[in-house]
């Protein structure tokens, strides 16, 4: 017989929920084993009912590569789409290739796909509710030992990202995330209290 009160779990689940966006932080090393694509499935399904927002099943899709030959392929087209950015123009080709090799054995990678709607509201609300999906599914990702890093650098904004990739012209991707298992998780850093940005509409 569970002795808690009704009353008090919902406090007790709003305590967990806030351990979890509290304690959350973006992982960059991951161990060297694969993440079980069922959990990622599991996670992402979740994740989605968590939204809120009126939109549905084709407004946004999923490239998932957790493949050699697969994430080899995503780690070339970025490393192609920072050759037109200025900071990576002039790199040499072995720290090009040494770059390139570095992202393959990331575990994972996840493209997270969005496609344009009639009106900029339309689109700027289907935005909203892929970002709050993503969210979600960075913390419950944080709580089965998942770390994760978002990527949104405008490389991959590069039209041979959206050739290699496969997109429609209707089609823009939001962002791309890397992800892994990991056994660490680096140290809390410093955060800017909220009440130091939270401001008041004068009376």
């Amino acid at each position: 017989m569970n002795s808690q009160s009704p009353a008090s779990e919902p406090s007790y689940r709003l305590s967990q929920l806030i351990s979890v966006i509290r304690n959350r932080r973006t992982i960059r090393s991951y161990a060297d084993r694969p993440i079980p694509q069922e959990l990622i499935l599991r996670l992402l399904l979740a994740s989605k009912a968590s939204v809120s927002l009126d939109w549905n099943d084709s407004v946004a899709r999923l490239i998932y590569f957790n493949s050699q030959q697969g994430k080899r392929k995503a780690a070339g087209l970025i490393m192609d789409a920072y050759k037109n950015q200025k900071l990576y123009k002039w790199l040499p080709k072995k720290l090009n290739q040494a770059m390139a090799e570095r992202i393959a054995r990331i575990p994972a990678f996840l493209a997270v796909i969005r496609k344009l709607g009639p009106s900029s509201q339309h689109n700027d609300r289907n935005y909203a509710a892929i970002s709050a999906m993503i969210q979600s599914f960075s913390l419950l990702a944080w709580e089965n030992d998942i770390g994760i890093v978002w990527n949104t650098d405008p490389a991959l904004r590069e039209p041979s990202v959206a050739a290699g990739l496969g997109l429609q012209e209707d089609e823009r991707i939001v962002c791309l995330l890397y992800m892994g298992m990991y056994d660490k998780a680096p140290k809390p850093k410093a955060r800017t209290a909220i009440a130091q940005k939270l401001t008041h509409l004068a009376p």
